[in-house]
């Protein structure tokens, strides 16, 4: 699992999603998840959650998808990790049976044979449901030319549906994500935000989603106008996401919440001066505020020491 979030005020899209992915064995923290796309009459940004595979194989399709319209690119999306899903529970239960056809073939008695078969069957259908669970889903923030806004989408196996709120969390950790977003969006008028303000709101959810299962290494981000769909240089996002780690817990009695913004902002455009601030407040080097992401838990356990201990 993972964690991906996008927000919109309908004229600019921000997307944030982390690292982790999991096959069925391992798992990575360098999972390049957050995606471009592009066609005739639209371009946006997508990130997925579940097995890796099925979102690789998902991103792969990117390219290979010639549709007009943004909903028909997103129909074809959908339609391909359905098959894609289908292929790979078919070849799992073939294989499962013709193990359990291996094991029954050196029992001679065929009664016993055929309770043998049916016991592993039941056993299977039970492994089946454990291992299948979890479908994969993508997170998509589009900007449609020809409707001049940007879009929220949740695209799975066979399903597009639409978000209408202002953030749209998938994953694992959309939990903590979401709370985040539902505690701190109330009253906010979202269509005033800046892209400061989202790629503030975007951060602190990521770093309150990490507390879910699933959720590590960190974090990608990216930006949807009507000028195109970027991904943010990787020094920014683990530069911003020390600042609100910091801010979240409380680590430095400086780093208010307008303070915070204020950084935030000047991070997001490369102003060396807020590059420099922010890491004097973190007590860190310029260097390592850009390039050694800390886990927000760390900044929570620095600043409970200098609190109680």
């Amino acid at each position: 699992m993972t964690v991906g979030v996008t927000i919109s005020n309908s004229r600019t899209g921000r997307a944030m999603t982390d690292k982790e992915g999991s096959g069925s064995l391992r798992k990575s923290h360098s999972y390049e998840k957050l995606r471009k796309f592009d066609g005739p009459n639209y371009h946006g940004l997508v990130c997925g959650s579940g097995n890796a595979d099925a979102i690789l194989g998902a991103y792969e399709s990117l390219t290979n998808i010639e549709a007009e319209t943004l909903d028909k690119f997103l129909r074809s999306l959908a339609d391909g990790m359905e098959e894609r899903d289908k292929r790979h529970r078919r070849q799992w239960l073939d294989r499962q049976k013709a193990l359990v056809n291996d094991k029954a073939s050196i029992i001679d008695d065929e009664s016993e044979r055929q309770l043998f078969v049916r016991s592993e069957n039941i056993r299977t259908n039970a492994r089946f449901d454990e291992q299948m669970s979890g479908s994969p889903i993508l997170a998509v923030v589009a900007y449609d030319t020809e409707r001049k806004r940007v879009f929220q989408y949740g695209v799975g196996c066979g399903i597009v549906y639409e978000s209408h709120d202002p953030s749209n969390p998938i994953g694992s950790g959309a939990d903590a994500a979401g709370l985040r977003m539902i505690r701190k969006l109330p009253g906010v008028n979202v269509d005033r935000l800046t892209s400061a303000d989202m790629l503030f709101f975007l951060t602190t959810a990521f770093c309150e989603s990490t507390t879910n299962v699933g959720v590590g290494g960190s974090p990608s981000s990216g930006e949807v106008d009507k000028d195109g769909a970027r991904i943010v240089d990787h020094k920014v996002c683990i530069a911003v996401s020390n600042v609100c780690g910091s801010y979240l817990a409380d680590e430095c009695s400086r780093l208010t919440l307008r303070k915070t913004r204020q950084l935030v902002k000047g991070i997001g455009k490369g102003d060396k001066k807020a590059i420099s601030e922010a890491a004097t407040l973190l007590d860190m080097s310029e260097d390592r505020l850009q390039n050694m992401y800390v886990l927000p838990s760390t900044w929570t356990e620095m600043a409970n020491r200098k609190l109680y201990c």
